[in-house]
């Protein structure tokens, strides 16, 4: 169940790029090993919906609202990207801000960012 320092919405899916089909996962607050579960579990449901969809899809995972994240959280998004990749979809993070962005070029996810747009 949600508490009040995090919180994870979709929005509307909307037409990426190619035409595909993009579903975007909000993140606000902070992530950690108290949120792992639900941040797994959300983005594996989203997963799943996405694949079973006509023409493939993207899912953007939007940490423009992220505050904190840690290890545990990172290994959530991390096995939202595996499933995502198995599956054939898109995997996208957008968004992330100073110490967040940091971690995914330090563990080697960098490739996985959206450029900024602009």
């Amino acid at each position: 169940m949600p508490d009040d320092y995090y919180s994870i919405s979709l929005a509307p899916v909307d037409t990426g790029p190619g035409g595909q089909p993009t579903r975007r996962v909000l993140l606000t607050g902070e992530f950690d090993i108290d949120t792992r579960e639900e941040l797994t579990s959300r983005l594996l449901d989203v997963v799943e919906t996405t694949a079973g969809g006509p023409g493939g899809g993207r899912i953007v995972v939007d940490l423009a609202g992220v505050r904190f994240i840690d290890s545990e959280a990172l290994g959530g998004i991390i096995d939202g990207y595996q499933a995502a990749d198995r599956a054939g979809l898109d995997f996208r993070i957008a968004n992330p801000a100073g110490i967040v962005k940091r971690l995914f070029e330090i563990i080697g996810l960098d490739h996985l960012l959206e450029p900024a747009a602009g």
